[in-house]
């Protein structure tokens, strides 16, 4: 199902998004 891949996808970009600010914020 295409669902799964585009929840798969939001959640890989959320992930990156997160490590991201939790980067610059260390």
């Amino acid at each position: 199902m295409k669902i799964k891949e585009q929840t798969r996808k939001l959640a890989a970009g959320y992930s990156k998004h997160c490590f991201e600010v939790v980067d610059r914020t260390d």
